[in-house]
């Protein structure tokens, strides 16, 4: 019989969670490139669960979490594909022809951040090689100043959820793109101390103030409440938005005086520096190649068509925010390039400090808003916009539900949208007769 059946130690009973809550938030610490010190650290702080080195490593293997080191023993053409293929390059490091992202790759640390939301973890070092030997010119033009235009003032603030920045991105919008009435225009809301991006949708008009005004109630109802002050470019579609603002400033936070600490700042585009610089990031990581997909599909589209239209929104609208929902996870858990001269944060994981802000020192000016205030509030606006009628939507659903719902990507976005496009025209063709007999 064993002197210790229970096995107790001098360390005392540890309470383990559940393992459908350990094992996801090891493999999340994980994607944030935690040391084991730091994993150890989350884990008292997250379940108040103390245990040492050796433990921390069986529970590693126990939930196959992932490592540079584990995917070193793979065999050395593998890795290099999932490099290539992390860093928007092709077979044999070939780039895709996307106009001007022709011989400006991304960075060693970005490609490591977006293997580490796919659970690929790979040595900086692999990386630097792989990029030098298949995408030397790419990796050049992102030393960092390289030809980049630097704006002043220097950014300040005191504090983490003191002030958000809101802007609208219409690269993707009906001009942009001169598809006749096909528009994916984008509104992002993005924290300015940490650079925490708090949301990016794809909304039918950025330029009409109800829907703007839903957007910001969304960003308020994910974080819980609203910051400081909220900064937008100076415009018309930022009126509903501001008013919510102001209301929940003044409501959840009196004694605050508006006087001193202004609810709102509108500013011209070129001085919000916060929301701007993440269009930039967006570009460079997926923007641009998304973009590209939707182009190359020009000739599918009849401009004049409403059906059309409406298919496309029904296709593409999905996919862009897949896009930009993998983007945001991937820039929350990226870490932020170290800046000495810097007078915010820098070298951090957004996420990380999101999670818990006191940790690295700052102060949360966060005014907390009850989620019933959030939508009584949501309750005083018009209906969101639809992207097309409900009934088209019915239709489109039946039809893509009979095509065995493909997984929809950009890659295959003209694909389904073509073979969709004749079903609906052989199903109205069909609806038409039977009226006319």
């Amino acid at each position: 019989m064993p002197n210790n059946p229970a096995g107790r130690n001098q360390h005392g009973e540890k309470k383990y969670p559940p393992d459908d809550i350990l094992g996801p938030a090891l493999h999340r610490y994980q994607s944030f490139h935690q040391t084991a010190e730091t994993v150890l650290r989350s884990l008292k702080r997250d379940f108040g669960l103390e245990i040492g080195l050796t433990t921390l490593n069986e529970l590693r293997n126990r939930f196959d979490v992932g490592s540079s080191r584990k995917t070193s023993r793979k065999p050395v053409e593998e890795v290099t594909q999932m490099v290539l293929e992390a860093a928007g390059l092709g077979p044999g490091g070939i780039r895709l022809p996307l106009g001007e992202t022709e011989g400006r790759g991304i960075g060693v640390k970005a490609v490591r951040e977006i293997m580490s939301t796919r659970e690929e973890y790979v040595s900086e070092d692999f990386v630097r090689e792989v990029l030098e030997q298949y995408d030397h010119d790419g990796l050049s033009a992102r030393f960092p100043g390289s030809g980049r235009i630097r704006r002043v003032p220097a950014l300040r603030s005191p504090g983490f959820h003191f002030e958000w920045s809101g802007d609208g991105h219409e690269k993707l919008e009906m001009k942009a793109l001169r598809m006749g009435g096909c528009s994916l225009p984008i509104y992002g809301l993005r924290e300015k101390m940490v650079g925490y991006i708090m949301i990016l949708q794809v909304v039918p008009d950025v330029r009409d103030q109800n829907e703007v005004g839903h957007v910001f109630l969304d960003a308020v109802a994910a974080a819980g409440g609203v910051p400081m002050q909220q900064t937008f470019d100076c415009g018309t579609e930022t009126v509903v938005a501001c008013q919510a603002q102001i209301y929940f400033r003044t409501t959840f936070a009196p004694h605050l005086s508006t006087d001193i600490f202004a609810p709102t700042s509108l500013v011209k585009s070129i001085r919000n520096t916060t929301s701007e610089a993440t269009w930039s990031f967006l570009r460079n990581h997926s923007g641009r190649l998304i973009r590209s997909h939707i182009e190359k599909g020009y000739f599918h589209v009849d401009s004049m068509d409403i059906v059309d239209q409406h298919l496309f929104h029904w296709v593409w609208f999905p996919i862009v925010q897949q896009t930009l929902d993998e983007f945001r996870l991937y820039w929350n858990m990226h870490k932020v390039r170290p800046q000495k001269i810097k007078q915010m944060m820098s070298g951090h994981r957004p996420q990380e400090v999101a999670d818990d802000p006191s940790a690295f020192g700052l102060d949360n000016y966060l005014i907390p808003v009850p989620l019933e205030a959030i939508e009584a509030y949501r309750a005083t606006l018009p209906p969101r916009l639809l992207w097309y009628p409900p009934d088209f939507k019915v239709m489109a659903d039946n039809i893509y539900q009979r095509m065995s719902s493909p997984i929809l990507t950009p890659a295959n976005g003209w694909e389904v949208f073509v073979q969709m496009k004749r079903a609906l025209r052989w199903e109205l063709d069909n609806a038409r007769a039977h009226v006319q007999e």
